[in-house]
């Protein structure tokens, strides 16, 4: 017996107060910028550190991906095909009558809706599922929006960074990148990795640190509460956000002007 359940991300209400300082003439540059997420169990079911190495880890399946298109103050969020998209499955073994054994499975599927956003008015543009029609929302309503719902705001909680490497890490998304430490508003401690090299395109991560950094983000390290089955929850469980293309190309105008009754780029 295999169950699917569809259910939209909505698992970063731990981390939503970072800080973006308010430019009525933003511009986040042009290009397309593809984010994979990955989660990961307390030890020792988590698989090792070096497995999950920024070069490493794109050796497993990301149970979600985001695919932005970005046009200086306008960002479109590409829908992740929902054939394609990851899943995380479970099975569990009952006994019944007779010596017999009933095995059940269960797939979680992550999906996502497409939608436009606009950092100047920060409103995010999408198709709704009860009318059928575009509808128009702000930013601070999206909460399963996580790079772009505090863009362009000033957060009263914002992070702070520990410290910075001048030593270089590692590569990811081709970019020679360094490593950085920050601590949210709660005290909690994470690992960033950064890039000096010029992009042409913001990545929608350096939306969760202070405008004033001047380097590219590319990957964060986040500790997350991690539920069991049977119940119980650990607060040790591991979140990696990793770029895995970034680069500046065109977009075209019209890419950024929802038609009336259908979503962009669906």
């Amino acid at each position: 017996m295999k169950k699917t359940l569809f259910i939209s991300v909505s698992l970063f209400s731990f981390v939503v107060a970072f800080s973006q300082g308010i430019d009525p003439h933003i511009n986040l540059g042009e290009g397309k910028v593809t984010v994979l997420q990955f989660m990961f169990p307390p030890a020792p079911e988590r698989p090792a550190t070096e497995k999950l190495a920024p070069r490493a880890i794109v050796n497993y399946i990301s149970n979600v991906s985001y695919t932005y298109y970005i046009k200086k103050n306008k960002v479109l969020l590409k829908s992740q095909d929902g054939e394609a998209a990851a899943d995380i499955s479970s099975t569990d073994t009952t006994a019944i009558d007779n010596g017999l054994n009933l095995v059940s499975s269960t797939t979680v599927k992550y999906l996502h809706p497409a939608y436009l956003i606009d950092c100047i008015k920060r409103t995010a543009c999408y198709l709704s599922d009860s009318t059928g029609l575009i509808v128009e929302k702000n930013l601070s309503e999206t909460n399963g929006e996580f790079f772009y719902r505090n863009v362009n705001v000033v957060s009263p909680k914002p992070v702070t960074i520990v410290s910075t490497s001048d030593t270089s890490e590692t590569f990811i998304a081709g970019k020679k990148c360094f490593k950085g430490l920050a601590r949210d508003s709660d005290g909690k401690e994470f690992v960033f990795y950064y890039s000096k090299e010029k992009t042409g395109v913001q990545s929608p991560m350096n939306n969760l640190l202070p405008a004033t950094f001047p380097y590219t983000i590319l990957r964060y390290g986040f500790p997350i509460q991690w539920s069991y089955r049977n119940g119980t929850v650990s607060p040790d469980g591991l979140l990696i956000l990793q770029v895995s293309e970034i680069r500046s190309c065109a977009v075209a105008d019209s890419t950024m002007i929802p038609p009336r009754n259908s979503c962009p780029i669906n």
